[in-house]
């Protein structure tokens, strides 16, 4: 998916240039947003796999395979097109093109391009253009609630509807078949996605990321399963208006938290550690 997204950019790079009948300022969001995408892309494919194989032409003629590339040249190729599209993307959009790309998106994307490469001068300036334009939500549970559209503390995010395709189905990849649905909610359950114990384990007991992940549920026999392994991920809230398998709570991939975490690891590594707890 990840290098089906960075042909469609390409593919946008390429063409969208020489079009007609839309503006020079369309364009120039567009072409930034395919920049921004490029980026995000493959910072998460070098994060998970190192070297790779770096497209940077859309060319529906290729029928060899790409060679990998190394990992901190496609972290610079990556940069580069965060670097243009940051000026030209809005800081925020309309109600009806929410979920695109904007400034923050892109700053934050390269503010972990910098994590990654242990840049902490860069972690540091990039998180203080970003946190003042975001803060935190007023609850941990809110902000993966149906009704989480618009959280202020999501600066990147994959939109979610009740709709085919384009829903948030987490909570129905996650339930076992004889889970006992609230009142109201009805969603197919696949039982596919687990937490295992020792990443349960891992979490002090008051840390509040533990308590959504349970090990025991109700099922439809009017008991209580519990679980010796395998717990159930359920931070996602229920969505009455879920369509069969689909859900409208937004995913957030990059959150102010996530920021200020990268700010103060960066200002501990420098020796900052005065400044390491505070915004």
């Amino acid at each position: 998916d990840m290098y089906k997204g960075i042909s469609n950019a390409n593919y946008i790079k390429e063409y969208l240039p020489g079009s007609s009948g839309v503006t020079a300022s369309l364009k120039a969001r567009i072409l930034a947003e395919a920049q921004c995408g490029i980026g995000l892309f493959y910072k998460d494919l070098v994060d998970m796999f190192g070297d790779v194989p770096l497209v940077t032409k859309y060319d529906s003629a290729v029928t060899g395979l790409p060679k990998k590339t190394a990992a901190d040249t496609v972290l610079q190729y990556a940069k580069e097109n965060l670097w243009a599209a940051i000026p030209v993307l809005p800081v925020t959009y309309s109600s009806a093109d929410y979920g695109r790309f904007t400034q923050g998106a892109a700053e934050a994307i390269l503010l972990k391009i910098y994590l990654m490469q242990q840049q902490w001068d860069s972690v540091v300036y990039y998180a203080n253009q970003i946190i003042p334009n975001y803060s935190l939500s007023g609850t941990y549970a809110g902000l993966f609630s149906a009704n989480n559209h618009g959280n202020s503390e999501f600066i990147l995010i994959r939109p979610s509807f009740a709709n085919f395709y384009v829903g948030n189905a987490i909570l129905t990849y996650s339930l076992p078949t004889d889970y006992q649905l609230p009142t109201g909610v009805n969603i197919q359950e696949w039982n596919n996605w687990r937490v295992s114990k020792s990443f349960y384990d891992s979490f002090d007991p008051s840390d509040i990321r533990r308590s959504y992940i349970d090990t025991s549920y109700p099922n439809t026999s009017g008991g209580t399963t519990t679980l010796d392994s395998n717990y159930l991920y359920l931070k996602y809230g229920w969505d009455p208006a879920a369509s069969i398998v689909f859900a409208n709570n937004d995913i957030p991939i990059i959150r102010l938290a996530d920021i200020l975490l990268a700010k103060a690891e960066a200002l501990n590594k420098i020796n900052e550690i005065g400044r390491a707890s505070c915004r």
